[in-house]
């Protein structure tokens, strides 16, 4: 499986591969008309998937083929995808921010996905002390403990890295990445 993640992407820089790009995956924070380049490029060419991030609209997947996954669990050609947008709650804005509860009961429904997709990251050692806003869920760390997810995508951090938590692959996505499975 061929898979074009996106996160805080600011521009669009067409991505070109010789290979079949079997999902795309949005993971918030990604500009309005970036949005919409995405989706008429890949919309006839194959399912995209999303959730929004904390700096998002709530308007900005209408009107497009892109399936806004946050707080579902979905099954596509036989892959199980599971999502949970927005970061933690650090300022008076209401849309895109929750509260670690919030994400703990969609979790705690959620079995075994091949693929979570989630703005904000779990909580990391090496990234507690930047803000209160990138401090991630610790409820993603118990799913992920507890339901060992194949993959888990996440942005958010401006930066792109992969790393592993129990037998969890995680991957950090800024501002793309092609990923082959």
């Amino acid at each position: 499986m061929n898979v074009l993640a996106f996160a805080d992407t600011p521009y669009y820089e067409p991505v070109y591969t010789e290979k079949k790009i079997d999902m795309v995956f949005l993971l918030g924070d990604i500009d309005y008309p970036v949005i919409r380049q995405i989706h008429r490029d890949y919309k006839e060419k194959c399912p995209i998937l999303g959730v929004l991030g904390n700096h998002d609209g709530p308007d900005f997947f209408e009107d497009t083929s892109i399936t806004d996954i946050h707080g579902k669990v979905l099954e596509i050609n036989g892959v199980t995808i599971a999502g949970f947008g927005g970061s933690p709650v650090y300022n008076k804005r209401k849309y895109c921010q929750y509260e670690e509860h919030e994400v703990k009961t969609f979790v705690d429904t959620v079995e075994t996905v091949d693929f979570f997709l989630a703005h904000s990251n779990p909580v990391v050692d090496w990234y507690t002390s930047i803000n209160p806003s990138h401090a991630g869920f610790q409820s993603f760390n118990d799913y992920i403990q507890r339901a060992q997810p194949k993959h888990f995508f996440h942005g958010h951090l401006h930066e792109h890295y992969s790393y592993q938590i129990a037998s969890t692959q995680l991957h950090a996505v800024y501002p793309y990445k092609y990923f082959s499975f």
